[in-house]
């Protein structure tokens, strides 16, 4: 699982692609915060991002 503020680094290393992030950022998920830096957003509901897989806690998970 990553932590609340990652590289693109760290997301790499934990199995996710480049595109899966850009998907994840369009969709609000998480938030660009500097060059290579992401944030997950606040009040996105309880989101973990773990290994190439998103879960939320509405009760849905998407496979990336």
């Amino acid at each position: 699982m990553l932590p609340a503020t990652f590289s693109y680094s760290q997301a790499l290393d934990a199995g996710f692609s480049e595109w899966q992030l850009y998907r994840l950022r369009d969709q609000g998920l998480i938030a660009s915060v500097g060059r290579g830096l992401y944030r997950r957003v606040p009040g996105a509901g309880r989101t973990r991002l773990r290994r190439g897989a998103v879960a939320a806690s509405s009760g849905w998970t998407m496979a990336l």
